[in-house]
């Protein structure tokens, strides 16, 4: 996933290149899903964009990594970031983090799979997404999920 400014507009080709930004936009978070029970990528881009983390992609990865026995450079990040997503998974915590942040709806969510909008180990990313502001969600491909299958398009 990744959240572009679209301040300077689109550039109207329609080729969903899925870069994050538009025209000249800015790419303002990027993310990806890091392993089961934990946000998915929407999140993570939301971390950056929203500027919890200074990498939505390092931080994805810090979480990867703490799993494993080896000290690594990684851990201050997978703490800080441990402590945003239990924060986030908490009752209002997609609020508190998010919200509002883009208020005037200029930013663009690029996303591969469709966001997710029901309640698991974390909130659905739909509502995390409008929690945000985000004024737009380009989908690459609708999620085939029982639980979500239009769902989360519905929901933005």
């Amino acid at each position: 996933a990744a959240m572009g400014d679209d301040e300077d507009g689109d550039d109207g080709d329609g080729d969903g290149d899925g870069d994050g930004a538009e025209g000249g936009g800015t790419v303002i978070g990027s993310g990806f899903h890091p392993r089961a029970g934990y946000p998915h990528a929407e999140v993570f881009a939301l971390l950056e964009a929203c500027g919890h983390v200074e990498d939505g992609i390092e931080a994805a990865r810090s979480v990867m990594s703490s799993s494993s026995s080896s000290s690594s450079s990684s851990a201050p990040l997978a703490a800080v970031v441990d402590d945003l997503l239990a924060r986030y998974s908490a009752p209002g915590g997609a609020a508190e983090l998010f919200g509002s942040a883009f208020e005037n709806g200029d930013v663009t969510a690029y996303v591969t799979l469709e966001p997710c909008c029901h309640y698991g180990k974390t909130p659905p990313c739909a509502i995390s997404l409008k929690e945000a502001g985000i004024g737009r969600a380009v989908v690459g491909y609708r999620d085939p999920n029982p639980r979500v299958d239009g769902g989360g398009v519905t929901m933005l």
